[in-house]
């Protein structure tokens, strides 16, 4: 639309001629709206050519798998959208400059104001989302840099998951052979057997506590290498040892997020406060680590060595994984040779477990799978901006066409009186630059409440800096300067004898 009202402008003449020559009101309203409309036919055609070539891309962004579907519904809105867009493009100028007088319009140009005022308030909106899409797209980068790099509780890095799909009766003991033939391998760090893994579902136990309130936590199963394998830092007390004999049946350990929960000053040598529970005790605390959805706050979790430690005591349970066996086997690698590392320990695997395919990941993708999503609206905000960008430059640069026709004999004259090519590019740039102050006044306030608002979902997030403000702004006034500074040079550099020829 911004550009079909500023091509309009430079066209009053040949509308006037038209007129002389004969033409009737009517006829010149459907040669508008008829170039409109064949102009968003034109631009359909090419969006639907851009959309079969970027959609693969889309899709692989966005991990959909949409595709282009021509069915009659489709059809006919693609028609309509079609027929309106063009309408609303060429209806301004077309009833705009059909209704006025010949010698009028070859006389002297009509004064658009009404049109000028249109393309600044769509020139300002465009570039009001742009500049909240451009925050946004910031915030949320700024969101997963934080993430990334928070500390988790524990070294992902390096670290082999294997799933451990054996029966029962076996599922420990495939946990001990292959932590036997891999112990003393140079390239192993560690290998730890877990009833659940990061990110997986873990086991939720519930039970009625003596003041008759429900209470809830995380329970994880594992062996004693598991704190020193994932390098989980104690906090308080000791880890599991083979010196205790009492450990597998009356010993758990619990992170902090655990001690805050049952509101206990020390957690050492305390028992849950149900009545149904066996002899145990907690002797250590960890600090809170990371192990469910990245969003969430660390959830309360007792470790323990063997689940029957609680499990007389609860009365309510839900679990995925059979928390009696060790589902999940981590092993921490080197960090040289990974490839062969991993085939080494494939054909171990393949000894200590033949007939269960070897089925591993890393555990630092499955964090970084976590963040897919952000990566996913970040890039989709970072498209949209870049699109949204494009389509106000246009916008932009109809602007500038229709301003330097309206200010043609004042340009003319300031040159006369002396005004350098560059007073005058700064003087026309300067109208731009407040529709850009304007679009940021609009922009900020609401891609501040927004991603506000999406922050919220996230139990451990980043401030809103200034910063991604300030830089969406300088980029928005240094995209609409590039843009209309090709027609302020332009203007500037035309003589003033032209324009002025006939005053």
């Amino acid at each position: 639309m911004t550009l079909a009202i500023g091509r309009s402008a430079s066209r009053t003449k040949e509308v006037g001629v038209r007129k002389v020559l004969g033409a009737v009101k009517s006829q010149l309203i459907k040669q508008f709206l008829g170039e409109a409309v064949l102009m968003s036919t034109s631009a359909l055609i090419l969006g639907i050519m851009l959309v079969g070539i970027f959609l693969p891309a889309f899709n692989k962004v966005t991990n959909k798998n949409l595709s282009l579907s021509f069915d009659l519904w489709t059809i006919l809105f693609l028609a309509t959208l079609m027929f309106l867009a063009g309408c609303a493009a060429g209806c301004y100028p077309a009833f705009f400059l059909a209704r006025y007088q010949p010698v009028h319009i070859i006389k002297s140009e009509p004064r658009m104001k009404g049109a000028h005022f249109l393309i600044r308030v769509l020139v300002t909106g465009q570039f009001a989302l742009f500049i909240g899409l451009i925050i946004c797209t910031f915030v949320m980068r700024d969101q997963l840099h934080f993430l990334l790099n928070r500390d988790l509780g524990f070294n992902k890095e390096h670290v082999l998951v294997i799933e451990n799909h054996s029966s029962q009766d076996q599922n420990r003991m495939v946990v001990e052979r292959l932590k036997t033939s891999l112990e003393n391998r140079r390239e192993i760090l560690g290998v730890t057997g877990a009833s659940a893994a990061f990110a997986k579902d873990w086991t939720i136990m519930g039970f009625s506590a003596e003041d008759g309130t429900f209470k809830q936590f995380f329970q994880i199963t594992v062996d004693y290498e598991y704190l020193k394998t994932m390098e989980i830092e104690l906090w308080e007390g000791r880890n599991f040892s083979i010196k205790y004999g009492t450990d597998p049946s009356e010993s758990l350990i619990v992170n902090e997020a655990f001690v805050k929960y049952f509101n206990w000053e020390s957690a050492l040598g305390k028992s849950l406060p149900g009545k149904r529970f066996p002899l145990h005790y907690v002797i250590g605390v960890v600090k809170d680590f990371n192990f469910g959805p990245l969003q969430n706050e660390v959830a309360p979790l007792a470790i323990v060595l063997d689940p029957t430690t609680l499990q007389r005591g609860i009365n309510d349970i839900n679990t995925t994984y059979s928390p009696r066996m060790l589902n999940f086997i981590n092993v921490r690698i080197k960090p040289e040779n990974i490839r062969s590392t991993i085939e080494m320990i494939k054909v171990t695997w393949q000894k200590v477990a033949p007939g269960h395919p070897f089925l591993f990941s890393f555990l630092d993708q499955d964090v970084q799978q976590q963040y897919e999503e952000i990566e996913q609206w970040g890039k989709i905000a970072g498209y949209a901006s870049f699109f949204t960008i494009l389509i106000a430059c246009l916008g932009l640069f109809g602007l500038a066409t229709l301003t330097v026709i309206r200010r043609t004999k004042e340009i003319g004259i300031r040159k006369i009186l002396g005004a350098s090519t560059a007073n005058v590019v700064l003087f026309l740039s300067q109208e731009f630059g407040k529709l850009v102050i304007v679009a940021n006044i609009i922009a900020w306030p609401m891609a501040y409440y927004a991603m506000n608002r999406w922050l919220q979902n996230f139990a451990y997030r980043i401030n809103i800096g200034l910063v991604s403000f300030v830089l969406a702004g300088v980029l928005a006034f240094t995209i609409a300067l590039i843009t209309v500074s090709f027609q302020s040079i332009r203007a500037a550099l035309a003589n003033p004898v032209e324009s002025l020829r006939y005053e």
